[in-house]
């Protein structure tokens, strides 16, 4: 997880006086129509190999999961954060 930038702390400064939390997810390639279309399967792999976890599209679905946790009481001491979800890819 990477911290935020100046404006993106300043925002999330904010917030936190207002009891509001601020977070963003960072997705690696989504599974969509026109990722599936554009990118050839030789650039598939290639970007596919790049994935340290799970060699897949990610698909929205994931992503929900993440959203509803951070919007839930469970979350509410959690902010200022930027989640990496990419299967590793920032991390090859």
């Amino acid at each position: 997880m990477a911290p935020f930038d100046v404006s993106g702390k300043r925002v999330v400064v904010t917030g936190a006086a207002r009891g509001i939390t601020v977070n963003a997810i960072c997705p690696g390639t989504i599974r969509t129509e026109l990722n599936e279309k554009n990118i050839t399967p030789a650039d598939r792999e290639v970007l596919l190999s790049t994935m340290v976890i799970n060699r897949g599209w990610i698909e929205l679905d994931e992503l929900t999961n993440l959203y509803v946790f951070l919007a839930t009481p469970a979350a509410k001491d959690i902010t200022g954060l930027a989640y990496n979800y990419d299967r590793g890819q920032v991390m090859a």
